[in-house]
């Protein structure tokens, strides 16, 4: 069983696995894309893409 995006952070099961994206690497993109757009005056759509971290908790078993 794997949730997404840490549910564990909010109290639910806190030994369950999760994938989910990096807290950090989001607001650092997000700054970068608001002093683009408020102090270089971009104007274009940005697309970012982060790859999801896997966190292997107790709901997952060692490989057979």
């Amino acid at each position: 069983m794997v949730a997404f995006n840490d549910q564990r952070a909010i109290g639910v099961l806190a030994a369950l696995s999760q994938a989910g994206q990096n807290a950090e690497q989001q607001a650092r993109q997000a700054v970068a894309a608001a002093v683009e757009r408020l102090g270089q005056g971009r104007t274009d759509l940005r697309e970012v893409v982060l790859s999801p971290q896997l966190v292997v908790r107790g709901t997952v078993a060692e490989p057979a």
